[in-house]
C-alpha cells in the first residue's frame, strides 16, 4: 500500500490527438482459435438452478432507430438511475439520427412501468456529443448529466455538465443550461484529453450540501517512444445545494481538479502499462479501481526511487469526500499452473509452455459497493500461455476460457479476493483461479477423450463473455455492469455472451445455426454481498431453445446496462431495472462489424427471487453469528423510535437507515462499539438533517463479522 498525494491543477488543459473511441491493447495476450481436436464440455453444468424471475416490464422501446450500436450508454458509468421517490427512471445515451449523422447526447424519463414521458437531447447544439453519465441527487430527486462534446471548429472535446429540475413542477425537461468543466483546448500539456466522464453523487463534508463527483478519462496517447494509448485520469469534484436547480444555472459551483499521480507514473512510464479505470462513491469514500497491464512494474518518474511492481490490479481510496491522500493498493493475481498434458502424460499441445491464468478483456464495466464498503467488479480470466515459436515475448490465451469473476476488495483489511461467478470451480471460494481442464484442483485434468489412440485432456467448461463472437474484438465487445447491494445483501452482475454464435461461425457447427445472430445475456445474483453467486439466469431470442426468453422475441438483445439500484419487493423478491439496445444487425457498426442499420434503445424491469439462491457451503468460507439487533420501538412511529443492539464484543459497527429503493437515509452509528448492549434514537431525519417522509425503512447493523437488518415504518 502506498499513500498517493493528489496534485492539484488549474483548469487549464490540453492539446492531443483525439481519439473518441478506446484505441485497442496491442501489448498483451494474442488470442488463438485453434482448439483441442476433441469435443469441448459445452454443457453448461449446474451446481444449483438459477433463481426464478419474471418480467414485470416488458421491454419497451425508448428511442427508436439509433444508428449509434456500440456501447451507447457509456464506457464505464451509469446511464440509468430510478429516482429515491419511486417517481420514475432517467436514462442517457447517445443518438445517431441516421447512419452519418450527428451522434447527439440524449436523455429520457419513464414511469416505473415503462411510459415515455420524455426524450430529447440534453442539448439543442449541433455539434457531436457523446459518452454520458448521470447521477441523482437523493434530496430533490434532479439528475446532473456529463457528457463530452466537440465544440465547432475544435480539434478536441470538451467536457459538460447539465441538470434537469424536476423537483421544479414534478415533470422532466426542466434543463438548467449546461456548464463547461474540462476545456481540452485551452491547451497546456501535451498527449492529454480528458474526456469519457463519469459521473456520482454523494455526501458533502460541508452542511447542507452534496458533491457531485466527475471522472475523465485520457484519450490521448503517452509522451514515450511507443506513443500507446494513455492511462491519466482527470478528477473534478464541486459542491450544490437544493437552491443551486432553482437559481436556474451552474455557475454557482465551484470546481475543484486534481490528477493521481499513480496514473501520471503509467502515462510517462518507458515501461509498457495502462489501466482501464471504473469509479464509485459511497459516503464519505471515493474510490478508482480496476485491472491494470502492469506485469513489469511500472517507473516512476515522480519518484524514481519508488517504481511500482509488477501488479495487475489497482486500487485508490479516499475517506474524506474526495480530498487529499488517496491510499494505492496493487495487487498480482495471475497464477501459475501446470502445463495440461494428455493421458500419456505429454503435455498438449506439444511445446506450448509457461502456462497461467491471467485477467483478459475486461475493460469496460463499473465499480459497486456492499453493505460492508467492500468494493467490487465484475472481469475474466483465462488460460495464457507461450507458444512453440520460440519468442517467449509473445503471450497469448484460449478466448473459451474467458471465466466470469467477482473481484472483492476490502480496504479496511487490505485483502482481495476473487470469486468464481461462472462457471464455477469445485472451490468457487478458495480465491485460487480455477484450471479450465482441472477444476478439482488435484493437479491433473479431470478427464480425457480418446480420439487416434490418444487420450486427450478436455476443457471442463468452455464460453465466451463478449457481445460478439469475434475474437481479435473481445477488447471492444466486453462488458460487465454490476449493482451495489440492497439492504439485504441483494446483488446483480450482467454481461452477454456469444459462445453459441462462436460455434457456428468459428466451429463450423451447423447445430447453432439459429445463434448466427443471437447473443445470449447471462445475469448471476448474490444475496450474501457478493461473497457467493448463483448460477447465472440465461436468456436469448431462440425460439425452441432451453433458454429462450419470450419477452426478446425477435430481437437481437445487446449492451445492457443496470440500475444500481435493486427494489426489494418482499422477502423473496428483488426488482432490477434495464437499459439495452436491441440491434436490428448483429455486430456494432462503430467498429465495422454488422450493416449500418441501428437498433432500438429498450427499457425493461424483471423481478429476480432472491430467495431461491443457495448459498456456497464451501468450507473456506464462515459465516458467523449474527450480533443480536432488536426490533425498533415503537414501530410504527411518529416522529422518533427507539433501536437496540447487543454485541458479544467489542468491535467497528455500522448502524444505518435505508430506504426501499435501498439507498443510505441516515448513519446513526459508524465507529468503535463495546461489548454489552446499545440503544440509539432516530428522529426521522436524513443524513442532511432533512424530514423524511411516510413509508416503509430497513435499518441494519453490519460489524466486521456479521450483519442484522429489519424493517420499520414511519407514520406521519
Amino acid at each position: 500500500m502506498k499513500k498517493i498525494l493528489v496534485i492539484g491543477l488549474m483548469m487549464a488543459l490540453t492539446i492531443c490527438l483525439f481519439a473518441d473511441l478506446q484505441i485497442k491493447d496491442n501489448n498483451g495476450p494474442k488470442p488463438v482459435t485453434e482448439q483441442n481436436p476433441v469435443a469441448q464440455k459445452n454443457a453448461r453444468t449446474e451446481i444449483s438452478p438459477a433463481p426464478a424471475y419474471e418480467f414485470v416490464v416488458n421491454p419497451v422501446v425508448v428511442k427508436a432507430n439509433d444508428f449509434y450500436d456500440y456501447q451507447f450508454g457509456s464506457y464505464d458509468g451509469i446511464p440509468i438511475q430510478a429516482q429515491p421517490n419511486g417517481d420514475g427512471i432517467y436514462f442517457t445515451y447517445m443518438h445517431k439520427v441516421s447512419p452519418n449523422g450527428r451522434r447527439a447526447q440524449n436523455f429520457a424519463y419513464l414511469t416505473a412501468n415503462g411510459e415515455v414521458v420524455h426524450e430529447g437531447g440534453i442539448t439543442s447544439e449541433t455539434v457531436s456529443e457523446g459518452f454520458g453519465t448521470l447521477g441523482i441527487d437523493p434530496v430533490t430527486n434532479n439528475p446532473f448529466f456529463a457528457w463530452h462534446t466537440v465544440p465547432a471548429g475544435a480539434a478536441d472535446p470538451d467536457v459538460h455538465v447539465a441538470a434537469d429540475n424536476y423537483s421544479l413542477m414534478s415533470i422532466p425537461n426542466t434543463l438548467l443550461p449546461a456548464k463547461k468543466i474540462i476545456d481540452n483546448n485551452a491547451g497546456n500539456a501535451e498527449h492529454e484529453c480528458f474526456i469519457w466522464p463519469v459521473v456520482y453523487i454523494g455526501p458533502s463534508p460541508n452542511a447542507g450540501q452534496r458533491r457531485l463527483h466527475v471522472f475523465s478519462s485520457n484519450s490521448g496517447t503517452r509522451p514515450t517512444s511507443d506513443a500507446n494509448p494513455s492511462s491519466n485520469v482527470l478528477y473534478a469534484y464541486a459542491d450544490f445545494t437544493s437552491d443551486t436547480f432553482d437559481e436556474g444555472d451552474l455557475e454557482s459551483m465551484e470546481w475543484h481538479y486534481a490528477k493521481f499521480p499513480y496514473f501520471e507514473a503509467i502515462h510517462t512510464s518507458e515501461t509498457w502499462a495502462r489501466s482501464f479505470g471504473s469509479y464509485s462513491v459511497n459516503n464519505n469514500m471515493v474510490v478508482l479501481g480496476s485491472f491494470v497491464s502492469a506485469d513489469d512494474g511500472i517507473d516512476n518518474n515522480l519518484d524514481p526511487n519508488n517504481p511500482y511492481p509488477p501488479h495487475d490490479v489497482f486500487f485508490l481510496v479516499n475517506d474524506n469526500y474526495g480530498e487529499g491522500d488517496f491510499e494505492l493498493y496493487t495487487f498480482l493475481t495471475d497464477r501459475d499452473i501446470p502445463s495440461p498434458t494428455n493421458q500419456d502424460g505429454q503435455v498438449y499441445p506439444a511445446g506450448y509452455h509457461n502456462f497461467k491464468i491471467s485477467n483478459s478483456s475486461s475493460n469496460h464495466k463499473n465499480l459497486a459497493l456492499d453493505n460492508y464498503g467492500r468494493i467490487h467488479f465484475g472481469g475474466n480470466y483465462s488460460a495464457t500461455f507461450n507458444d512453440d515459436s520460440g519468442d517467449d515475448d509473445s503471450r497469448y490465451y484460449w478466448p473459451v476460457t474467458m471465466y466470469t469473476k467477482d473481484l472483492r476488495f476490502d480496504h479496511n483489511t487490505g485483502e482481495l479476493v476473487i470469486t468464481d461467478v461462472q462457471p464455477k470451480g469445485e472451490f468457487p471460494n478458495d480465491g485460487l483461479l480455477t484450471i479450465p481442464w482441472d477444476f478439482n484442483e488435484d493437479g491433473t485434468p479431470d478427464s480425457y477423450t480418446v480420439q487416434s489412440g490418444v487420450g486427450y485432456w478436455d476443457y471442463q467448461h468452455v464460453q465466451f463473455p463478449v457481445t460478439y463472437y469475434e475474437t481479435e474484438e473481445q477488447f471492444h465487445y466486453n462488458y460487465y455492469r454490476s449493482t451495489h447491494a440492497s439492504p439485504s445483501g441483494w446483488m446483480a452482475l450482467i454481461w452477454n455472451d456469444s459462445y453459441n454464435a462462436y460455434r457456428y461461425h468459428k466451429n463450423d457447427d451447423q447445430d447453432y445455426a439459429a445463434f448466427a445472430n443471437a447473443p445470449e445475456v447471462f445475469m448471476s445474483l448474490s444475496k450474501d454481498n457478493g461473497v457467493n453467486w448463483s448460477e447465472p439466469i440465461i436468456m436469448n431470442a431462440v425460439p425452441g431453445d432451453e433458454h429462450y426468453e419470450p419477452a426478446f422475441n425477435g430481437m437481437i438483445p445487446t449492451w445492457f446496462y443496470v440500475d444500481p439500484v435493486i427494489t426489494e419487493l418482499d422477502n423473496d423478491w428483488g426488482e432490477i431495472s434495464l437499459m439495452f439496445m436491441n440491434d436490428n444487425s448483429f455486430g456494432s457498426s462503430v467498429q465495422s462489424h454488422g450493416a449500418n442499420t441501428g437498433g432500438n434503445i429498450m427499457y425493461a424491469a424483471m423481478k429476480v427471487k432472491f430467495s431461491d439462491i443457495t448459498v456456497g457451503t464451501n468450507e473456506n468460507v464462515v459465516v458467523s453469528k449474527p450480533s443480536m439487533l432488536k426490533q425498533n420501538y415503537p414501530n410504527p412511529f411518529n416522529p422518533t423510535t427507539k433501536i437496540s443492539f447487543t454485541l458479544n464484543k467489542g468491535e467497528k459497527a455500522n448502524l444505518s437507515i435505508y430506504n426501499v429503493k435501498g439507498q443510505l437515509v441516515k448513519t446513526l452509528v459508524d465507529g468503535y462499539a463495546n461489548a454489552g448492549s446499545h440503544e440509539v434514537v432516530w428522529n426521522g431525519l436524513d443524513n442532511n438533517n432533512s424530514h423524511v417522509g411516510s413509508g416503509v425503512y430497513f435499518y441494519k447493523l453490519s460489524t466486521s463479522s456479521s450483519s442484522e437488518i429489519k424493517k420499520m415504518v414511519l407514520m406521519k
